[in-house]
């Protein structure tokens, strides 16, 4: 399952989510990926993804946390993907029907591209 935003023509960005749940292991894998068309500045975004049981009940909700990224190099657009994993403990992951996922575009990493970029940090994901 996926889904995208649109952040903005000021600067062309978007952020987009996808996640899938083993419901035989309860690990819940998520993408998070930002784009950006400007050499200057990047967006800032964040996911959010719950599990429904088949009644529509809320089984669990996994937050992600804000990641961003700066300008990307001369030429076509740049993305960066983030991805983690979780165990979804305590929740019986069989019972899972359906995964429901948002994303949010949570401000701008106003930095230019430069050479060789900077280290990217991992994607860290908490289950509420």
């Amino acid at each position: 399952m996926q889904t995208a935003r649109y952040c903005g023509n000021r600067f062309e960005s978007w952020v987009r989510a996808s996640a899938q749940l083993d419901t035989r292991t309860g690990i819940i894998a998520v993408d998070l990926q930002l784009e950006t068309g400007s050499v200057d500045a990047g967006p800032k975004g964040s996911a959010t993804i719950e599990v429904h049981g088949a009644g529509g009940e809320l089984l669990a909700t996994i937050e992600s946390a804000e990641v961003g990224i700066g300008g990307k190099p001369p030429g076509q657009a740049a993305s960066q993907v983030y991805s983690a994993a979780v165990a979804l403990r305590g929740v019986p992951a069989r019972r899972a029907a359906a995964l429901t996922i948002r994303v949010a575009c949570t401000g701008v990493v106003r930095q230019p591209y430069r050479d060789g970029g900077s280290a990217h940090p991992g994607l860290q994901l908490t289950v509420k």
